[in-house]
């Protein structure tokens, strides 16, 4: 189930169902009334402010009055929107053979206006206007739309051309839109030009390079929707790609590949990444009329900051060749008015979310040293935030190699009084002027984490090659997810100076919806399929939609925490998932399932599947009487195999201790990393009865040097940084990598091995498990391999996930309940 929206009212609920074969079905509920609206194979829908409701499916555009149930269809209709109070549609429809239109559908008394020939339109943010493309003969015009107590259509530009104008984007404010003219379209002398219209003014404006001197030779504006053009509020600035004129390259002689030892990334990956820093960017400032260059081949990507005054750039392989999987950066900072350019950050992480120009213009906020600093623009002083604070900011719980990650912002306040800054489980509010931090949420003492709803990466937008934050209004209050470690969630409501009360469930609660005093959202459990709840401030909640309303009558098995440590006394935690029918004094086989960690996922909805892309999941085996174990495994550097081993056992020691599972009776599985970990486990233990391993590693020196053809990228990044947790070089420690290679002691493995891949691998290289296999095969092992051709690191054709599924159902059958072995397990083929 997925929440979709909530109607401007607070009245309508609209969510999806899918299907096993991932059908989609949109439905729309009232939140108080039993009155459901359902529209399958739908592309989209939106609700009006005006209790209508539309959605775009392949029949075409219906638009239902939720209150009526009356419905009306509008046929080959490409796109649609509706005004900001309701009450008109505009629906923008091409038929065959006919000139496409614009409609604008009155939604109050049934009438309606016709634009002919409006090849494009776009919708202002609020919602009051809309720009359109018309077609009159030969020739493109651009009008104007605007919505009141009258609809006012007005033509902005009668300039004759026989191209046509794209690529619409307006200013954040609706003040104005910006967008392309391309001239002698699809010819090898196709000229595309900028041109803006003032909302207020209902001008038309465009840019003329022959005005400027300084106009870079040959640079062709570029024609392209996705970030390309941004429109200043106030409109004195446009901001527009172009492609520089580069030097004909020579033709070479020979399709050799050169694979130089300096170069600053291996061939394929060039050859992927060939012309991805080639386009440039110009500030038109039209107050000054003058145009400035934003960056260069030098410091080809970059972002604003300071109200727009200043550009903060870098380039991206600075410090290559370098073997993680981004290199550091140089931030430079260019004053716009003065062209001075200086160094902001040397040798400083890649990591965009955390180096932030704060909205108000004042400052960047940048993460560094595992601390929170910010740059004051106009002192140019370099100030630490977070620096000598008891409570660390960084994530403590990453146990990978390489830089320390921050939790996170939350966001500026107006005019950049205030900073919102995370820690493990509250927020902080921290004031630049004056220096002081003060703790909003007291979360730590129960182990309750507080959040904005919006996640850290939609609350941060993207904008040119960096990111943005949004302004926080504190003074209404905030509205909180909460968290707990024993895995219950909810939410809170804050406000400054009164007691703070979370609302917590025994289940996982996402995609929220605020609205007034409601809040509606999903809430889902191991046992429980996820429902829509309504709830309000004095946390009265009532069920509004109950999805798989029939999976009440069948015994699905319950979950269970489990609370153990590993040989270091790291507490830790899992959840055990308890078989259907469970019948107290009696043994039962386990499966455990192994990655890292885990117990996040407690409270997830997994309904048995006929198609699970991996093969498994947990109530598959939950309803054949199987217990099923989710551990959690934490990791030291350069120990990856005997972390996995040794959290993995003290879970499964802590599970037997309860005497529910014959000990004799357990298989364990892992895909991808989890597959590697189950193949390093396999040579370290008899406790399994069976392993099953999907795309798993197997021979560590040779990934560290496998390429991935997929990103064209050495996978040795991934050995040193990422999963694997080397923190070194395999040269720099041999030892270390052939201590945490399954290839090393695979000579000692007694449990049967159950081994699959998909055949067109690129994550994880499927010779890989060739290579373990022939390892076996050759030392008379008890293993079988499953190679699905044309298949991915997941697979996706339906037949194959059955055929897997199937496949691995008979394996733990066989090694796990002594039934009889499938032809296949006894013979192969």
């Amino acid at each position: 189930m997925n929440l979709a929206s909530v109607s401007p009212s607070g009245k309508w609920v609209s969510y999806q169902l899918q299907n096993e074969v991932g059908v989609d079905t949109l439905f729309v509920r009232h939140l108080d009334k039993p009155i459901t609206y359902n529209f399958p194979s739908v592309k989209n829908g939106m609700f009006s402010a005006s209790d209508y409701f539309a959605v775009l499916t392949p029949m075409g555009l219906e638009l239902t009055h939720l209150v009526s149930g009356k419905m009306k269809t509008f046929q080959d209709v490409q796109s649609y929107a509706f005004s900001k109070k309701g009450n008109e549609l505009v629906v923008h429809s091409i038929k065959k053979g006919q000139l496409p239109r614009i409609e604008i559908h009155s939604l109050r008394d049934g009438t309606h206006q016709v634009i002919e020939g409006v090849t494009s339109f776009q919708m202002s943010p609020d919602l009051e206007h809309f720009v359109y493309a018309q077609q009159i003969s030969n020739f493109q015009h651009i009008g104007m739309v605007t919505f009141g107590k009258k609809i006012i259509v007005a033509s902005v530009s009668n300039s004759k051309t026989e191209g046509f104008y794209n690529h619409f984007q307006w200013s954040d404010k609706s003040t104005g839109v910006v967008f392309h003219q391309i001239q002698k379209f699809g010819t090898t002398d196709e000229d595309v030009s900028v041109c803006m219209v003032d909302i207020a003014k209902k001008n038309f404006i465009i840019f003329s390079k022959a005005a400027f001197s300084n106009y870079p030779v040959g640079g062709k504006i570029l024609n392209q929707s996705y970030e390309t053009l941004y429109l200043s509020d106030d409109l004195s600035k446009i901001y527009f790609a172009y492609q520089h004129d580069k030097k004909q390259e020579e033709s070479p002689t020979s399709d050799v590949e050169v694979w130089q030892w300096n170069s600053p990334r291996v061939y394929p990956e060039s050859v992927q990444m060939k012309g991805s820093f080639d386009n440039r960017w110009l500030l038109w400032d039209r107050s000054k009329n003058t145009i400035v260059a934003l960056n260069s081949g030098a410091l080809p990507k970059f972002f604003l900051a300071g109200k727009e005054r200043y550009v903060v750039s870098y380039h991206p392989h600075a410090y290559e060749p370098q073997f993680d999987f981004n290199g550091p950066v140089d931030y430079y900072l260019t004053d716009l008015q003065t062209q001075q350019t200086k160094l902001l950050l040397a040798k400083h992480s890649s990591n965009l979310l955390e180096v932030l120009p704060s909205p108000g213009g004042k400052y960047i906020l940048y993460f560094k040293d595992k601390h929170w600093w910010y740059y004051d623009i106009t002192k140019a002083h370099h100030l630490p935030i977070t620096k000598g604070m008891k409570n660390p900011f960084y994530n403590e719980l990453k146990d990978f190699a390489g830089d320390s990650e921050a939790y996170g912002i939350a966001g500026w306040t107006p005019d950049d009084q205030t900073v919102l800054i995370y820690d493990r489980y509250d927020v902080w509010e921290f004031e630049p002027t004056t220096g002081r931090m003060k703790l909003l949420t007291e979360g730590r003492t129960e182990k309750i984490a507080y959040r904005l709803p919006i996640h850290l990466m939609s609350n941060i937008f993207k904008k040119f090659d960096g990111y943005e934050t949004h302004v926080v209004p504190l003074k209404k209050g905030l509205f909180l997810l909460a968290k707990s470690e024993n895995g219950d969630s909810g939410y809170c409501f804050w406000k400054r100076n009164l007691p703070m009360t979370p609302f917590l469930t025994a289940g996982l609660t996402n995609q929220f919806f605020v609205k007034d005093s409601d809040i509606v959202y999903i809430e889902q459990r191991f046992d429980l399929p996820p429902q829509i709840i309504k709830n309000n401030r004095q946390f009265k909640q009532n069920l509004v939609v109950q999805s798989n309303p029939n999976y009440s009558k069948y015994d699905w098995g319950r979950v269970e925490v489990i609370d153990y440590t590993n040989s270091k006394g790291q507490a830790l935690k899992g959840f055990l998932c308890y078989p259907s029918h469970f019948e107290m004094g009696k043994q039962y086989p386990m499966i455990v399932h192994i990655y890292q960690r885990q117990f996040s996922y407690m409270h997830y909805f997994e309904p048995p599947s006929l198609y699970p892309s991996e093969g498994f999941v947990p109530s598959n085996y939950t309803t054949q009487g199987y217990f099923v174990f989710f551990p959690d495994i934490v990791f030291d550097l350069k120990a990856t195999g005997p972390s996995a081993l040794d959290c993995t056992l003290a879970g499964v020691n802590a599970v037997l201790k309860k005497g529910e599972v014959n000990p004799k009776k357990i298989g364990l599985i892992g895909h991808s990393f989890g597959g590697y970990e189950a193949n390093y486990i396999a040579t370290q233990t008899n406790l399994f009865a069976t392993i099953v391993s999907g795309a798993g590693v197997f021979d560590l020196p040779a990934f560290y040097l496998n390429m991935n053809w997929r990103t064209g990228r050495p996978d040795m990044w991934r050995m040193e940084f990422q999963q694997w947790r080397m923190g070194c070089s395999l040269f720099e420690d041999r030892k270390a990598y052939a201590l945490n290679s399954p290839l090393s002691y695979v000579e000692s493995i007694k449990s049967p091995l159950l081994l699959w891949s998909g055949k067109d691998d690129m994550q994880v290289d499927w010779q890989q498990n060739v290579t373990f296999y022939l390892a076996l095969r050759r030392l008379k092992k008890k293993a079988a391999l499953l190679l699905y051709p044309y298949e991915y690191h997941s697979l996706e054709e339906l037949s194959n996930r059955y055929d897997l599924r199937e496949r691995m159902k008979q394996w733990f059958a066989h090694y796990l309940k002594d039934e009889s072995p499938a032809d296949w397990i006894k013979e192969g083929i």
